[in-house]
C-alpha cells in the first residue's frame, strides 16, 4: 500500500497574485518567481458543458478534445455532464438546430474580474468525431487562451499556497499517457452534495492535467479506479473559534477492484470554512492528491507489464 498524507491549508484561498489576460493556474518559475497569478477562481477547473445540436460521438469528441487542447495551454479544464451547479467558472454552449450538417454554436465563457465577456460564435460539422481535435484548435485560440511561452515548474497548489516549487511540473502534460490509463473517478461520499459534486470534478481537472484519462461511467471499462470519501468530525470550540477535523482518503483500485494504494489527507479547519464553500477547497485537495494518483497507477502499470513479459 502506498500512503501519502497531505495538509489541508486554512488560507486555501489565500496568497494571489497577478492576474493575467486569461486565467492560467499552473504558475511559472522562470526567475524564480510566478509571473502568471490566480484571479479570483482561477484554479478552479472550467466547466465544460454539454454541446447542444451535434450527434452524441462529436459532442463528446469535441468536449474532450477541447479539455485537451486546454491543459496544454495550462487552463484546467474538464466535461461534466451536468456541470456542477455552484462552479462558477462555467463554459456554456448554446446552438441553432444544425442544417446541412453543420450546427452554430456560441459559447458563452465564465466573466473576467467581474465583466461579462462577449460569446464567441463557431460553425462546426454535426457529426464528424475525426475533425473534433482541429476544432478544438480553433475554438481555444478564439476563446482567447494561448499557448504558454514557458512551461510551467510550479504545481497549481504550490501557486496557490504561494511556495516555492516542491517538484516539475507533470510531463504527462506534454507527453499524454498510453491509451489504457483511463481511471474511472467515482463519487465522492462524505463531504455533503456541494462538496461531494466539487471534489469529484476538481480531481477529474487534475488527474486530465497529470497526463490521465478520467472517466466517470464504470462501464467505459476503465483499468483504473479512484474513489474518495470524507469524514467530516463534529464542531469543537477551541478558544472563541469553532474547528471540524477533515479527513480525505482517496482509494486506488484496479478493474477488479483490488486496492493498489491509498492517499490521506486531513487538517483541523474553521468550521465556517466548509460551512460558506467547498469550492476552494476542492480545487487544493485535488491537486494535491492527484499527483499521487497518478503515481500510484504509475507503478501499479509498471508492476503489470513486467509480470506480462
Amino acid at each position: 500500500m502506498t500512503r501519502a498524507a497531505v495538509r489541508l491549508g486554512a488560507g486555501i484561498a489565500a496568497a494571489l497574485v497577478a492576474a493575467c489576460e486569461m486565467p492560467r493556474p499552473f504558475g511559472r518559475d522562470v526567475t524564480g518567481a510566478p509571473d502568471v497569478g490566480l484571479p479570483g477562481s482561477s484554479t478552479e477547473v472550467l466547466c465544460i458543458a454539454p454541446v447542444p445540436a451535434l450527434s452524441p460521438a462529436m459532442a463528446a469528441a469535441l468536449r474532450g478534445a477541447l479539455a485537451d487542447e486546454l491543459v496544454r495551454r495550462e487552463v484546467l479544464a474538464a466535461p461534466a455532464d451536468p456541470c456542477p451547479p455552484t462552479g462558477p467558472r462555467i463554459l456554456a454552449w448554446e446552438a441553432a438546430p444544425a442544417a446541412d450538417g453543420v450546427a452554430a454554436l456560441m459559447f458563452s465563457r465564465p466573466a473576467q474580474n467581474g465583466r461579462p465577456v462577449p460569446p464567441v460564435a463557431l460553425t462546426v460539422p454535426e457529426d464528424a468525431p475525426d475533425t473534433a481535435p482541429r476544432w478544438a484548435l480553433a475554438l481555444a485560440d478564439r476563446l482567447g487562451y494561448r499557448p504558454p511561452r514557458t512551461p510551467s515548474a510550479i504545481s497549481p497548489l504550490d501557486t496557490l499556497m504561494g511556495r516555492t516549487p516542491s517538484r516539475a511540473p507533470a510531463a504527462a502534460a506534454e507527453a499524454p499517457r498510453p491509451q489504457a490509463d483511463k481511471v474511472f473517478v467515482d463519487l465522492v461520499e462524505g463531504a455533503g452534495t456541494d462538496g461531494n459534486t466539487l471534489l469529484r470534478f476538481a480531481m477529474i481537472g487534475h488527474l486530465r492535467r497529470a497526463g490521465l484519462q478520467p472517466v466517470v461511467k464504470a462501464e467505459d471499462k476503465a483499468p483504473w479506479a479512484v474513489k474518495g470519501d470524507v469524514e467530516v468530525g463534529e464542531a469543537k470550540a477551541i478558544g472563541t473559534a469553532e474547528v471540524r477535523r477533515v479527513r480525505i482518503v482517496w482509494t486506488v483500485k484496479d478493474a477488479e477492484g483490488r486496492p493498489l494504494g491509498t492517499l490521506e489527507q486531513a487538517n483541523t479547519v474553521p468550521a465556517a470554512t466548509l460551512a460558506r464553500a467547498w469550492g476552494p477547497a476542492a480545487e487544493a485537495v485535488a491537486a494535491a492528491a492527484a499527483p499521487g494518483v497518478a503515481a500510484t497507477i504509475d507503478k501499479a502499470r509498471a508492476a503489470r507489464d513486467a509480470g506480462a513479459r
